[in-house]
C-alpha cells in the first residue's frame, strides 16, 4: 500500500501492519472534527496495539 513494502515474518503482524496503514490513509476522508478526533484515536490504539505485538515477536 502506498509504495510501501514491509518485511515482517509474521503474517499475523503483516496484515495489523497493513490495517494500520490503511487506517492512517483514510484520516483524509474523515467527514467532519468529530470523525476525525475518532479515527485518530482508532489511530492511535491500532498503532500501540500493533507495537506491543511486534515487541513480544521480536524479542
Amino acid at each position: 500500500m502506498n509504495g510501501l513494502a514491509f518485511h515482517l515474518p509474521d503474517r499475523e503482524l503483516l496484515r495489523e501492519a497493513d490495517e494500520l496503514l490503511r487506517m492512517v490513509s483514510d484520516l483524509h476522508k474523515a467527514t467532519d472534527r468529530e470523525d476525525l478526533v475518532r479515527r485518530t484515536e482508532a489511530g492511535r490504539h491500532a498503532l500501540s496495539a500493533f507495537i506491543q505485538a511486534a515487541a513480544t515477536k521480536v524479542r
